[in-house]
C-alpha cells in the first residue's frame, strides 16, 4: 500500500468511525443487528419502533443520530430501517469484546510438556492472547482472542475454541484469503533458520502477509498444511478430527518432518506419520501444495 492509499484510507476512516463515538448510536446499530437474526423478525425496524426500542424519547434526537448512521451502517427502505454489513460488523465487533474489554479466565495445566525444558505446558489467557507455555515462558502457541470468545467458557472450551478458529484461519491465508480484511495473503517458505529452535526443532517456516492490511505472522510449514484437504482426511482415516492435527498428542509438528525435496530449491516435502502409516505432502515456495502420496503398509496412493 503506498503512502497516498494510506493517507486516503486513514481521512476516510477518521470521518466514519467519527461516526460510531456515540453511545445511542452504538444502541441502534446493536437492535438493527438483533433484529436480523434468523431467529427474529425479518421484517425491517420502523422509525417509531426502532426508537422505542433503544429508549430514545426525543424523537428528533433520534432522528439525528440515525441520519448519521445512514448509508455507511444504516440503510433506509420503504419498510424501515436495516444494518448494513459494516452496520453489522461493527455490532460484531463489540460483541466479540474488541472495544475496551478485558476477561479473567483461569489458567490451566495441560497434558503436553515443554519440548525445550520438558516443565508442564499451561494454557493462559492474558493481554488478548491464549499462549501455551510453561512456567519458564517458552510459548510453543500464542493467538489473539478478544475477550467475548471467554464469555462463559472455561480455559480448556476457550483453548479448543481459538485452535479451531487459528485452523480456519491459517487455511485460508494457504489459500490466498486474508481473515481480517479480506485482503490478498502473500506466503512464502523459508529454509530453516532457527526461527524454531525453542520448540526443540528447525522446521522451515512459512512467512505470511497480508497485501492491503496489518496482518503479518510466522508459523511452521507443517502447520501451514495441517488444514489443507489431504491432511484433514489422512487424519480422519485414523479416527482423528482436524483440530487433532493442531494441537493433540498426534498433532501435525510431533509427527511431521519437513525438508528441502531432493536437490530442488523450490519444493518441499511434509511427512505426516499416524500409526504406521504415512502421508507426503511436496509444497513449493509459495505454500502451495503440489502432489501428496499415501502409504499404507506396503501399498500406495
Amino acid at each position: 500500500m503506498t503512502e497516498e492509499d494510506t493517507d486516503s484510507l486513514s481521512d476516510d476512516s477518521e470521518a466514519v468511525f467519527s461516526v460510531l463515538g456515540d453511545e445511542t448510536r452504538l444502541r441502534i446499530l446493536l437492535e438493527l443487528a438483533e433484529r436480523s437474526q434468523p431467529d427474529a423478525s425479518a421484517e425491517p425496524y420502523a422509525f417509531s419502533e426502532l426508537r422505542r426500542a433503544v429508549s430514545v424519547d426525543d424523537a428528533g434526537r433520534f432522528n439525528y443520530h440515525l441520519d448519521k448512521l445512514q448509508d455507511t451502517f444504516v440503510k433506509k427502505t420503504e419498510d424501515g430501517y436495516r444494518p448494513t454489513f459494516a452496520g453489522l460488523n461493527v455490532a460484531s465487533s463489540i460483541h466479540a469484546g474488541r472495544f475496551g474489554s478485558s476477561a479473567d479466565v483461569e489458567p490451566t495445566e495441560t497434558e503436553y510438556e515443554c519440548p525445550v525444558c520438558e516443565d508442564p505446558l499451561y494454557a493462559r489467557y492474558e493481554d488478548e492472547s491464549v499462549r501455551i507455555e510453561c512456567d519458564d515462558e517458552h510459548t510453543w502457541f500464542a493467538y489473539p482472542v478478544p475477550a467475548g470468545a471467554a464469555t462463559d467458557r472455561s480455559m480448556d472450551e476457550l483453548l479448543d475454541v481459538t485452535v479451531r478458529r487459528t485452523g480456519a484461519n491459517v487455511e485460508l491465508a494457504r489459500n490466498g484469503l486474508c481473515h481480517r480484511c479480506w485482503g490478498t495473503i502473500d506466503a512464502r517458505v523459508v529454509d530453516p533458520d532457527g526461527t524454531f529452535e525453542e520448540l526443540g526443532t528447525d522446521w522451515p517456516r512459512v512467512d505470511v502477509e497480508c497485501e492491503r492490511c496489518w496482518l503479518a505472522y510466522t508459523v511452521p510449514l507443517p502447520i501451514f498444511v495441517a488444514q489443507s484437504p489431504p491432511v484433514v482426511a489422512f487424519y480422519h482415516e485414523h479416527g482423528l478430527g482436524p483440530e487433532d492435527a493442531m494441537l493433540s498428542e498426534r498433532n501435525a509438528l510431533e509427527d511431521a518432518t519437513a525438508e528441502l525435496e531432493g536437490s530442488s530449491s523450490d519444493l518441499f516435502e511434509v511427512t505426516i506419520e499416524l500409526a504406521a502409516d504415512h502421508l507426503t505432502i511436496v509444497v513449493d515456495r509459495e505454500g502451495q501444495i503440489q502432489a501428496f502420496e499415501r502409504t499404507r503398509g506396503d501399498s500406495t496412493t
